[in-house]
């Protein structure tokens, strides 16, 4: 399969405010925005759309009945975006989530 950004028209499927619009590739791009992941594959299974972007956690989740071959790609990396309140605990709650997100991409480079 040739990169995304050298191919036209490609229809992509994703979960509204999702950052999914954001990695839109190739001229002639269509956009399908849903309610839900699993809408978003659907589209691709039933043939409506060419790429979906999901997080990759999902992908096995929502791809093991999928009959065919597709490809699965890093579109890109999403930090972590909450509030964490100091109300309650040592505080430490935030940075801790950091270094689990370093540690994640950490593992997954080496893959």
């Amino acid at each position: 399969m040739p990169p995304l950004g050298q191919t036209a028209g490609l229809t992509y499927a994703f979960v509204r405010r999702f950052v999914g619009d954001k990695l839109i590739q190739g001229e002639n791009a269509k956009i399908l925005h849903v309610s839900e992941w699993r809408q978003a594959v659907y589209l691709l299974k039933l043939g409506r759309a060419d790429v979906v972007v999901i997080p990759w956690v999902l992908v096995d989740t929502f791809m093991a009945d999928y009959e065919g071959d597709y490809f699965v790609r890093r579109a890109a990396w999403v930090d972590l975006s909450l509030y964490v309140s100091h109300e309650h605990g040592n505080g430490r709650l935030t940075e801790e989530l950091r270094q689990a997100i370093r540690w994640c991409r950490y593992r997954n480079d080496l893959n």
